[in-house]
């Protein structure tokens, strides 16, 4: 409210899918809202610009580094958090070796807050429940350059994201 008055160019970074009255409000108090995707913000408007996500996709183009092997690779990158839905990979991936198909699963990220933390401890006891344990690594997080090759080593990314974005 402060810099409409001075006549200052406001500008607004929004990335999630919830739509509050406050978010309903802001929309009309900036200049404009900048965002990743038109799932991040799920306002439109003739003020609100969808920049992309900013990757360097140079840095993801590299070439497969493996050869073909006797598991199948899979992976997912992100913050370990409810949201991001690991329990239901790992409930799936329990599937697999009932059905005879050879897997390891790696999940890289890292939680970022309390509740993050509490459910990384909640997925690696389903995993043990599970008898999965010889199938998943956790490998923290990484750098992109760390995050590319791995990716390159891999055969499937998974996600389970319920925004319609990458999430």
């Amino acid at each position: 409210w402060l810099w409409k008055p001075l006549h200052k160019r406001i500008v607004l970074w929004y990335m999630h899918k919830s739509v509050t009255l406050k978010l309903r409000l802001a929309r009309h108090m900036v200049h404009v809202v900048c965002t990743a995707s038109p799932e991040s913000f799920r306002l439109r408007g003739s003020n609100v610009v969808v920049t992309g996500h900013g990757f360097d996709t140079d840095l993801f183009s590299v070439p497969r580094t493996t050869k073909l092997s006797d598991f199948m690779r899979i992976v997912t990158v992100g913050r370990i958090s409810r949201s991001k839905g690991l329990h239901i990979m790992i409930d799936a991936m329990s599937l697999l070796p009932k059905r005879g198909v050879p897997y390891r699963f790696t999940i890289v990220g890292a939680p970022v807050i309390k509740d993050d933390i509490a459910y990384e401890q909640e997925l690696r006891q389903r995993i043990v429940e599970l008898q999965l344990a010889d199938f998943f690594t956790f490998t923290g997080p990484k750098e992109g350059s760390e995050i590319a090759k791995i990716l390159a080593e891999s055969d499937v990314f998974l996600h389970v994201g319920g925004t319609g974005s990458l999430d």
